[in-house]
């Protein structure tokens, strides 16, 4: 069966400005052959929060609107109408438009101006970040709570195994005022962060498979693949785990990452 593409944005509500363009690839049914229903089932990469930290916080302080605009079964034409749409609306960085893309669209690799200053190897050639990375950490709750003191930037991955290594994304959260990996970070330890400086804050959090006696199980980095596991829809999942409802005798929490239990 033919792929299907298509070109997306994301529109900000502040402004009513598109600030970011993307492509991706059409889900129709799900893996056994039933037809999807939601939006967000059909168009996954549409509605995916992994993107790059100006994007992020786009969408934590002004909120946003998703839109499919554009849709074919040619893959080329798909990714030289990405490229159109990127040319169209312009890039922040290059001083040309209002987009935060990293690239310029397309397979071939061709970076604006925001991904050449803000990569970790032209930051490392300018002393930037990594002049960092020496630096005590401190971690906070989403309420503002101490939680942990970090020895280095890249201690929470070395511990926790989440995020990039050298830890550029938790330096970036603190540049820009905003949560990661479900956290507050911050280069000083305060009694209680204050959290009316920060933007829309995402939780973000694991979520951790228990047997009927309580038992952890697996542990599961987001509800999507709980739901590619079990070839259910997305949205049920989210309506059951929240509501602490069983599926197939188990029960599915979301766990903060330094509470996360040990599996055997």
């Amino acid at each position: 069966m033919d792929k299907t593409y298509f070109i997306y944005r994301y529109i900000r509500l502040d402004t009513n400005q598109p600030f970011y363009i993307g492509m991706g690839t059409k889900k129709e049914h799900n893996n056994n052959g039933y037809l999807l229903s939601s939006k967000r089932s059909i168009y996954p990469r549409a509605f995916c929060k992994d993107r790059n930290l100006m994007c992020l916080s786009i969408m934590n302080k002004a909120g946003y609107d998703t839109e499919i605009i554009y849709e074919t079964n040619d893959k080329a034409h798909a990714e030289e109408k990405e490229k159109e749409f990127i040319s169209l609306y312009g890039v922040v960085s290059n001083g040309d438009g209002t987009l935060v893309n990293l690239t310029m669209g397309g397979t071939k690799f061709i970076p604006t101006k925001l991904y050449s200053e803000r990569s970790v190897y032209e930051r490392k050639k300018r002393n930037i970040f990594y002049g960092t990375k020496a630096k005590k950490t401190y971690m906070y709750d989403l309420e503002g709570n101490f939680v942990e003191e970090l020895p280095l930037l890249k201690s929470f991955y070395q511990k926790y195994g989440r995020g990039d290594k050298e830890g550029f994304g938790i330096s970036q959260s603190i540049r820009l005022k905003m949560s990661c990996h479900g956290y507050l970070f911050s280069f000083e330890k305060v009694d209680k962060l204050d959290i009316s400086k920060y933007g829309k804050l995402i939780p973000n959090y694991p979520i951790v498979k228990y047997n009927m006696s309580n038992e952890p199980v697996k542990v599961y980095n987001t509800m999507q693949d709980i739901a590619n596991e079990l070839n259910v829809p997305v949205h049920i999942i989210y309506n059951r785990v929240d509501k602490s409802v069983a599926i197939d005798n188990f029960i599915y929490k979301k766990e903060l990452v330094h509470k996360l239990p040990k599996i055997n």
